[in-house]
């Protein structure tokens, strides 16, 4: 299905200039050429996208395959060299030869005027998912004060519906060259697609193309900037919008992987795996900075950073005036005079973003994308990244939470984020070689209380130390100590735990009484000493309790029963005087006539444990005993109870 929506496009898009031909060069032969750029942008729905590059000769079309993929400006004019293979070129060498005449964010400025198309086929002519009074109303309405927002005014969207026509096509021919069909339908409709530059053709999903959006930009041959938004059985708020996001010159919001770090070498591009804004998939959340700055809406909203400072960046969905971003030159190329930067925001539930009441790990902080500036072709393709600043920890927590830090050491730079709330959050940026801070570490210990154990028995913790020291201190080794009583034995699993900054680590301690050890709750202590830092250390506490027996109280619902009732029967475990969770209790109805009935249960966290026994019509009547014995960790304990049956 993917490859006959690539086909079906590609047909359509030469249709637009019809003395243009697909390429029919010999294959696997070396050759050069020179045209100008036109970009496709495919989005499915099933969350599948790619960008494709085609270079327009003025007799051709050929597709440009790049490794290492790379980004061309819509519009330039460049030369190639490479190898045909299956139908593509496949680029060795490029050089720009003219540039774009118009930018990425002169099509993000002013009007944005639209000729929507909704068609579909003749052996279907009553498939008409959406009305025009929807259309107008998402696209004209509601999408149009999305992008208003985002640009505080810069952009909005304008234009004309042709409403339903129906092609003299049928659905399943994917042969046939539906944009002309398409623009046909419209003149004969009363209107003129050849005064327009922008275009949305929005059609029910068929054999030949996927639900899904397709985004075409071009230029014209007198450099005009032109795009298609091609629609194919979807036409809800998120694909108009996100479609026009590409249209205005956006790539997508992505995600960058770094295999458990932040940022550092062998990192690979995820497509669309930012989900926090309308460019990635699939909310429809505020375009993130890097975008808006790429299209200079954000003008004193956003602020490049340079030196020692602190700032104050108001929640991306309020449109006030408030700083919105910073950004922060993370690396330059002289030769394309185009600068990568880290763009900060702040993300809070409000407007656009309310949806992020669900994401208190992308809330609760920073959030740091990477975004290129400028003509470096190598890096505009990739849009922007989001980074993930807690790399070792899987879900929705890419923030840079209060009270951390990051830093890149080759600027050197670090940025820490010092206060969040509802109205903002303030980050201190340091240009300095970052200086290791140490902390106490932080200790744990599982259980806190031991269950009710017998003189001379061992009990297993778990020890958990939290290494606390600054994100620019290296891995510290921590010793462990331990107190417990005389005559008593304890050893760690792993005496000494290597943790490091921010991260956790666990070993074993495994505790064993005296056996002369009298009933009653011991403190057992563990302390955790940084052997870089000696200074620093931490130190927790748990419960071991020694009983020599349990305590069982024992008892019925009622004291009477008539044949046929159901008898609860409850047992009550404590030790030292502590309700006991936990405990194995077997619960025994001894009846009149001697005969038994015995069923088990556990105790809960209110110390009990109850069973069910039904008495029968063939029961005998009177006098009937129970009896509960519990056990736990090597200690028992008994009791019993009567009742009588009538």
């Amino acid at each position: 299905m993917r490859r006959s929506l690539i086909s079906l496009l590609f047909l359509l898009l030469v249709s637009q200039t019809p003395w243009l031909t697909s390429n029919t060069a010999a294959q696997n032969h070396r050759m050069d050429a020179e045209g100008r750029i036109e970009v496709k942008y495919e989005d499915l729905e099933d969350g599948t996208s790619r960008t494709v590059y085609y270079l327009n000769t003025g007799t051709e079309r050929l597709e440009l395959r790049f490794n290492p993929e790379t980004s061309l400006p819509t519009g330039s004019r460049i030369r190639v060299y490479g190898r045909m293979r299956n139908g593509n070129l496949n680029v060795e060498h490029s050089e720009v030869v003219q540039t774009a005449e118009t930018t990425s964010t002169t099509h993000a400025l002013g009007e944005q005027r639209q000729l929507v198309m909704l068609f579909n086929f003749q052996d279907q002519p009553t498939n008409r998912p959406w009305t025009a009074a929807y259309i107008q109303d998402t696209l004209f309405n509601q999408v149009n004060t999305y992008w208003q927002s985002m640009s505080y005014g810069q952009a909005w969207i304008t234009g004309n519906i042709v409403d339903w026509y129906t092609l003299p096509v049928n659905s399943t021919d994917c042969s046939v060259d539906l944009t002309q069909a398409a623009l046909d339908g419209a003149r004969a409709l009363g209107f003129n697609p050849d005064a327009c530059t922008h275009f949305y053709l929005i059609h029910p999903s068929n054999v030949c193309s996927p639900q899904g959006g397709v985004t075409w930009a071009s230029t014209d041959g007198l450099g005009n900037y032109k795009t298609y938004v091609y629609l194919s059985g979807t036409a809800t708020f998120y694909s108009l919008g996100h479609e026009f996001g590409h249209t205005l010159g956006f790539k997508h919001s992505n995600a960058l992987s770094c295999g458990g770090v932040t940022f550092g070498s062998g990192c690979t591009n995820v497509g669309y795996g930012d989900h926090y804004d309308i460019m990635g998939y699939y909310n429809n959340g505020v375009a993130n900075s890097y975008h808006r700055d790429l299209a200079e809406w954000l003008g004193s909203r956003i602020l490049t950073v340079t030196s020692d400072g602190t700032y104050t960046l108001t929640p991306t969905g309020l449109a006030d005036n408030g700083l919105k971003a910073i950004k922060i030159p993370q690396s330059y190329d002289p030769t394309t005079n185009s600068t990568t930067y880290y763009y900060l925001e702040y993300r809070q539930p409000v407007g656009y973003d309310s949806f992020l009441s669900s994401y208190p790990g992308v809330t609760g902080g920073v959030l740091f994308h990477l975004g290129t500036i400028g003509s470096d072709i190598n890096k505009l393709v990739l849009g922007s990244q989001v980074l993930d600043m807690i790399p070792t920890i899987a879900g929705a927590n890419e923030a840079l939470a209060v009270g951390r830090s990051y830093t890149d050491p080759a600027i050197p730079v670090t940025v820490t984020v010092l206060s969040a709330n509802s109205a903002g959050a303030t980050v201190s940026v340091q240009f300095s070689a970052p200086t290791c801070a140490p902390a106490n570490p932080t200790v744990a210990l599982s259980p806190s209380s031991s269950p009710p154990t017998a003189p001379g028995t061992s009990v297993s913790y778990t020890v958990t130390v939290t290494n606390n020291d600054s994100s620019n201190c290296a891995a510290s080794g921590f010793n462990l100590q331990t107190s417990v009583p005389s005559g008593w034995t304890a050893f760690f699993a792993t005496p000494t735990l290597t943790v490091s900054p921010g991260a956790s680590a666990s070993t074993t301690l495994t505790v064993t009484s005296a056996s002369s050890a009298s009933n009653g709750s011991y403190a057992v202590g563990v302390n955790a000493t940084n052997s870089s830092s000696p200074a620093y250390s931490g130190s927790t506490s748990a419960t071991y309790s020694v009983a020599t027996s349990l305590s069982v109280v024992l008892s019925t619902d009622r004291s009477t029963y008539s044949r046929k009732q159901a008898v609860t029967m409850t047992g009550m475990v404590s030790a030292n005087g502590a309700l006991v969770q936990g405990a194995s209790v077997s619960l025994t109805m001894t009846k009149s006539n001697g005969a038994t009935v015995t069923q088990s249960a556990t105790t809960g966290s209110n110390g009990s444990a109850s069973v069910r026994f039904q008495l029968r019509k063939s029961d005998p009547a009177g006098s009937y005993q129970g009896r509960g014995v519990a056990n736990d960790n090597g200690v028992s304990g008994s009791a019993a109870t009567s009742f009588t049956v009538q």
